[in-house]
């Protein structure tokens, strides 16, 4: 009898993005699928009855996420987590181990900081029978066969003991099945880039070659998706009625024969896309838009960071932010969507450089924009420097991208670094331009009421 697996985003008040080793509470109603689990069902469904729960975006309550799991009758379990909402993801997952699962039901649990040390959170947590630590390639599937052989699967064996799991990566164009995108709710998810269209997660890359202290992917090693894997879950999707993408990549476009090689793909299949993905504004030129043009319509997120320069050098950024007005208004004049994201506060900056960021995310060709304020990310270099000059406790773990559990500035005081962060939206967002060019982008009676709910939320906006 083939068992039964159900993948679960766990259920909360709010919308929560718990993949690619980051957590985050939507702060304006924007969410996606969860492209761990997407990835996770693509290498599963072959071997196994496989089921995606995302109780998260629908905000279902619990009573309703159990009755479902107990009509579906799975044999093992495998949960996201977040550290924005680590204690209630790690309860319901316990919880349904305990009711719903079989007695030799297994469950695993992949996200956030499990994979960083993946020992102490299971020696605390010792319901849990696994962590995977790559999401785009594990042992997972003989694991769940009964295989003692563990690759990127950090396991307990059946007398208790930990396994000692291989690190490997991904093959360079590596190829993973087409997630299952069916057993999303598409209405459930909103990007204000993609307005009222239906869109999904598609994984592209594993990892980033870059080393931004601040930043979760820079100790992945980066590993190319194969153009024709991500074109076959492309072309899976279009018979789901989705053509909308989130291609969830650190940095899209950085091989440029991938990205040829994708655009041929598509302009061939007789159907363009579109699609958003994360990039850097030193990997655009004519040459990547070209691609970008061929693919389709294209909507591009820039880690900017911040206009000192002096900063983007502490935190190892490489960028220089003097040619981001040009590749800005390139992108611009090839109606390429572009949103900015900057971190504001880092360590070293004193207000007055606050203040320049929030002035140049205002001057800069941008479409949208998202501050954050620094947070200790588990396995990044900005979270180890300040444990190291105890500016946090080392064993602090309750953490939100949008700026819960920051790293303190020695220049700025914590309360007025968030006042800051308010600051910033506002100046952004309330510009007749931006709201009216936001206006024209979201046709659709769902998104209005989204942009509108988005926009009162900020209005009132007062973090604690």
């Amino acid at each position: 009898m083939t068992n039964r697996i159900a993948l679960i985003e766990p259920p909360s008040s709010f919308n929560v993005m718990r993949d690619m080793y980051s957590s985050t509470i939507s702060k304006l109603g924007y969410c996606w699928p969860n492209v761990d689990l997407l990835s996770l069902s693509g290498q599963l469904r072959d071997d196994f009855v496989c089921k995606i729960f995302d109780f998260s975006s629908s905000q279902m309550k619990s009573n309703q996420c159990y009755r479902l799991l107990k009509e579906f009758e799975p044999d093992h379990l495998i949960f996201a987590y977040g550290e924005s909402t680590g204690r209630s993801d790690l309860l319901f997952s316990k919880s349904v181990k305990d009711f719903i699962l079989p007695k030799q039901g297994k469950v695993l649990g992949t996200g956030g900081s499990l994979i960083h040390n993946p020992k102490r959170f299971m020696a605390e947590n010792d319901w849990i029978d696994g962590i995977v630590m790559n999401y785009a390639y594990s042992s997972i599937n003989e694991y769940l066969k009964g295989s003692i052989e563990s690759i990127n699967l950090f396991a307990k064996t059946a007398q208790g003991n930990f396994t000692n799991s291989k690190r490997v990566d991904p093959e360079s164009n590596f190829d993973i099945g087409p997630g299952l995108h069916e057993h999303l709710n598409f209405d459930s998810y909103y990007l204000p880039q993609f307005g009222n269209r239906k869109f999904t997660s598609i994984s592209t890359s594993w990892g980033c070659p870059y080393k931004c202290s601040f930043c979760v992917s820079s100790k992945l090693n980066y590993r190319m998706r194969s153009a024709n894997s991500i074109f076959r879950e492309i072309e899976y999707c279009k018979t789901l009625g989705v053509n909308t993408f989130f291609f969830r990549d650190n940095v899209f476009g950085i091989n440029k024969a991938q990205i040829k090689e994708l655009g041929n793909l598509i302009s061939s299949s007789g159907k363009t896309i579109n699609f958003m993905s994360d990039t850097r504004l030193d990997l655009i030129n004519d040459s990547v838009i070209s691609f970008f043009n061929q693919m389709g319509r294209a909507a591009l997120n820039f880690g900017i960071e911040s206009k000192s320069e002096e900063t983007l050098v502490r935190f190892m950024k490489g960028l220089k932010t003097n040619k981001a007005y040009e590749t800005l208004k390139k992108c611009w004049e090839n109606n390429i969507v572009t949103t900015g994201y900057f971190i504001l506060g880092l360590e070293g900056e004193v207000e007055e450089d606050v203040q320049n960021t929030i002035d140049y995310a205002q001057r800069i060709p941008l479409n949208y924009a998202s501050f954050n304020l620094p947070i200790p990310i588990e396995g990044t270099k900005l979270r180890d420097d300040a444990i190291s000059r105890k500016l946090i406790d080392e064993n602090s773990y309750n953490y939100d991208g949008s700026g819960l559990s920051i790293i303190p500035n020695q220049n700025i005081d914590d309360r007025r670094l968030k006042e800051l962060q308010i600051i910033a939206y506002k100046k952004f967002y309330f510009r007749a331009s931006i709201i009216c060019r936001i206006l024209l982008m979201n046709i659709g009676i769902k998104p209005l009421r989204k942009l509108f709910k988005g926009l009162i939320l900020l209005k009132n906006w007062n973090r604690h």
